[in-house]
């Protein structure tokens, strides 16, 4: 639905073109909301009704220039707000529904009640009429099983090229980080307590990337950085550990843990909430599970305390992406999750599988 600045644009598809055009697959990518809708949103500024009808017909228009032609990949939604039976008038009759968030939630957190009545069950309706569903997380799955007989797990993946560890040296500062944007940043208010107490015994650092944290506490240093897609990974290459905190509520469960993922293969230990995807990606290997405040003040003095720790912790995140949780690991679940659907061969066209 989103622009190439959106984590679910890049992760849930862009990245896979290079292995899909190996296979003789080209991958169109039409998104609805570009990267200018998301500077917008996080800015907290509303669009314009022209910006969005403007939006709306050009996807309209496409989707009539092409859905007899090529089968589709559906992320999220054709159109916001507009309900479900006449985004299937619009699909083509083959197409695959992709679900990296509880999106089955969203009328109800989102639309004003008189529009929610038009949109109750309508992801689960496009999902009930896909071919295949694939998902990001095992809750995500038992979902959709609700709706759908043919149901892939496809887990958020990592470029373990661009996400690696680097040599570092010790500068006795102890660093939290996390990654998020403005829409998620509250979430960091659930490790605020950790967080002060653990810079009571001695001084932590916490950099945030993308988001903010307006709290105060003794020997609490606040280091706010913007986010870019180019200075991410070393960005998170300076954290000692990073963090996911998840409130244990139905959206959060829906979360497939993309953050945790890039921390690990940069080489960074984990803590995060015990919650949702966080459960599947997060052993004791690699990192901490936590349901309290005292689960995250206890895991936060066993990091900082030994290096050595960190160090293991950290290799072993590693070496669980690139077996589980890559792109070299789940493209070809994705590849053969459309040969199976759409099968090897289309006589109108070969080499196009559209995204709408």
């Amino acid at each position: 639905m989103y622009g190439p600045k959106a984590a679910s644009h890049r992760v849930r598809l862009a990245q896979f073109r290079s292995f899909l055009r190996e296979k003789d697959v080209r991958l169109k990518i039409q998104s609805l909301l570009g990267n200018g809708y998301l500077r917008a949103k996080f800015a907290f500024q509303k669009p314009g009704l022209f910006l969005l009808v403007k939006l709306y017909y050009r996807r309209l228009k496409n989707l009539l220039r092409f859905r007899r032609k090529f089968p589709a990949i559906v992320h999220a939604e054709l159109f916001p707000g507009l309900p479900a039976w006449l985004e299937l008038l619009l699909l083509p009759k083959k197409f695959i529904y992709d679900l990296d968030d509880a999106m089955f939630l969203k009328t109800r957190f989102w639309f004003p009640p008189v529009i929610r009545q038009l949109l109750v069950g309508k992801i689960y309706r496009i999902m009930k009429h896909a071919q295949a569903v694939t998902a990001g997380s095992r809750y995500l799955c038992e979902q959709a099983r609700r709706m759908n007989r043919v149901v892939v797990y496809l887990p958020s993946s990592v470029n373990t090229r661009d996400y690696c560890p680097v040599p570092r040296s010790e500068n006795g500062e102890f660093t939290i980080g996390w990654v998020g944007s403005p829409s998620t940043e509250n979430y960091l208010n659930l490790i605020y307590e950790p967080l002060a107490q653990l810079a009571a015994e001695r001084p932590v650092r916490v950099v945030l990337v993308g988001g903010s944290f307006n709290k105060q506490s003794p020997g609490l240093m606040v280091e706010k950085l913007a986010w870019t897609r180019k200075a991410e990974p070393n960005h998170i290459r300076r954290f000692d550990v990073g963090v996911m905190p998840l409130p244990d509520d139905d959206w959060a469960r829906g979360k497939c843990g993309y953050k945790l993922l890039t921390y690990m293969a940069c080489g960074i230990p984990v803590v995060a909430s015990r919650v949702g995807a966080n459960i599947d990606i997060v052993n004791p290997a690699c990192g901490y599970l936590a349901s309290s405040t005292q689960d995250w003040l206890t895991a936060f003095r066993e990091l900082q305390a030994d290096p050595e720790l960190r160090l293991r912790m950290g290799q072993a995140g590693r070496k669980r992406v690139c077996e589980l949780f890559s792109i070299e690991a789940t493209a070809p679940i994705f590849h053969r999750t459309l040969e199976e659907v759409f099968g090897e061969k289309n006589e109108d066209a070969p080499k196009e599988r559209g995204k709408y």
